[in-house]
């Protein structure tokens, strides 16, 4: 491993850097984000329509996530939106490209307007 290092540390300098680069040329670089950890339930997508079916979910909008939140980014990821037929509960799943599976973001219940 000790001969490893100062390899190590060469790609955690680029790496850093290269982020570095990114998130100064950022308009996001003006606000305290906080980095966070949240639970999502990934599956294949086939498994993740029948969950939608099985639940009467129905797709309400689709959108882009792009690279630093800037309209002129590049697509990095799909969120799709759904509700219950009975219009109680919500659904939001996220698919990055290529991904052979789609993350449940949030279910959620007790939906009003």
């Amino acid at each position: 491993m000790s001969e490893n290092r100062p390899m190590l540390k060469k790609i955690f300098f680029i790496l850093f850097f290269c982020c570095s680069i990114s998130y100064a040329q950022s308009p996001l670089r003006n606000y305290d984000f906080m980095i966070q950890n949240v639970p999502i339930i990934c599956m294949e997508r086939e498994t993740m329509e029948k969950f939608i079916k099985d639940f009467d979910f129905v797709l309400q909008s689709r959108s882009l996530g792009r690279t630093n939140m800037l309209k002129t980014g590049a697509p990095v990821f799909l969120i799709e939106y759904f509700v219950n037929k009975s219009k109680t509960e919500s659904l939001a799943i996220v698919t990055a490209p290529d991904a052979i599976e789609s993350c449940i973001l949030y279910r959620s219940f007790d939906l009003t307007k």
